[in-house]
């Protein structure tokens, strides 16, 4: 899981050939280049909106340095490296296959927190630390449910469908799905394939997005104290102010001061986009949080998952039946079937919640909620 903390972000594929340059900056990068990245001539921050047009739409260049290391620890890492993990593609995500899409239009998380364009950074410190709403003060709630509605994320009902009057459930969720085993159709195969796929997908999306903003905030963090320690400008500021486009500031300033108040714009702008982002994620967490210990408390009860604690009563009270029985080798013999049966009734549903805890990827959800 280290991965996706502070190092995830100076994995992707920066090339200048055969991958993104413009996406994620490099510390490396010249003044003229990065900055042209991060603003436009009008002084505005670029959103990754802004940027991605810029690359060919048949551009198959993968998403992650590949040869880096591979932690194969994590789902969302493996998942995006196009290695084996659960039944994902072996193919590698490119720009075209890792950002949201819904229907044929490709979404990002400006979206659905700001709309078209990132507000202006906020004085008020309240607004940014607030868990409940973005810092221009929209719903965090709202985002999620509009990220549910898209089908970006796993809703409740893909997760866990309970049983009708009937007693019957079915296989249209993942613990149903999961529940068949190795009895699935080819069509429940290709269904649960897709739910899984789902939430491993909107996380490589975010890391994407995330890192977007994170590396420009870095970068012009490292030349804002490089000015501010410069002692001895010169005129290389005259040169860089006009490389950095931005609202300046008023009064008589030199190009020094100028172009350290458009770094810090820039980076206020980027600062509040990556907290907006970490805010929407502990949202999400929660309501899979919720609907966790829900799902384990409806399955417990539920005597047709194999494992449940009311599956167990049953098989408990066999095996006492079974014991008070016991006079002959062939009953004897049936008692250690069924306590055998018992075993692997509990490890299959051990497994089961197991690997439904993987695909919510709380875990990964919680070292990316760490990401500053």
């Amino acid at each position: 899981m280290g991965s996706l903390g502070e190092s995830i972000c100076g994995k992707f594929n920066t090339a200048s050939t055969g991958g993104y340059p413009n996406l994620w900056i490099k510390s490396t990068e010249t003044e003229p280049n990065a900055f042209a990245a991060i603003a436009t001539t009008a002084g505005q921050t670029k959103t990754m909106k802004d940027v991605v047009p810029t690359y060919s739409s048949t551009n198959t260049s993968t998403i992650l340095n590949l040869q880096s290391v591979v932690n194969n620890s994590d789902p969302v890492e493996v998942f995006m490296r196009g290695q084996s993990v659960a039944s994902t593609s072996s193919a590698p995500l490119t720009l075209a296959t890792g950002l949201l899409q819904v229907g044929t239009t490709t979404k990002y998380f400006t979206d659905y927190l700001y709309g078209d364009s990132i507000p202006n950074p906020v004085a008020n410190a309240s607004q940014l630390t607030a868990e409940s709403t973005t810092t221009s003060g929209k719903s965090l709630t709202s985002v999620r449910d509009a990220l549910l509605k898209d089908k970006l994320i796993l809703n409740s009902d893909e997760l866990y469908n309970t049983p009708d009057s009937s007693g019957k459930a079915p296989r249209t969720s993942l613990i149903r799905l999961y529940q068949a085993g190795s009895s699935l159709t080819a069509t429940e195969q290709t269904l649960k394939t897709t739910l899984e796929q789902r939430n491993l997908k909107f996380f490589s999306a975010f890391l994407m997005e995330y890192c977007f903003y994170r590396t420009r905030y870095f970068y012009m963090l490292q030349k804002y104290f490089t000015a501010f320690q410069d002692s001895d400008p010169g005129a290389k500021y005259d040169t860089l102010v006009t490389n950095l486009n931005g609202p300046g500031a008023t009064g008589t300033i030199t190009n020094q001061e100028k172009y350290m108040t458009n770094l810090a714009f820039h980076m206020a702008r980027c600062n509040m986009v990556m907290a907006d982002m970490r805010k929407l994620l502990k949202v999400i967490r929660s309501y899979y949080d919720t609907i966790f210990e829900q799902v384990r408390t409806s399955v417990q009860g539920d005597s047709t998952v194999k494992g449940s604690d009311t599956s167990v009563r049953n098989s408990v009270m066999s095996l006492q039946n079974s014991a008070k029985e016991l006079k002959t080798y062939i009953h004897e013999t049936e008692f250690r079937k069924a306590a055998m049966d018992y075993n692997q009734e509990k490890n299959r549903y051990g497994s089961m919640l197991l690997a439904f805890y993987a695909v919510l990827n709380l875990s990964a959800l919680a070292m990316i909620y760490k990401l500053r």
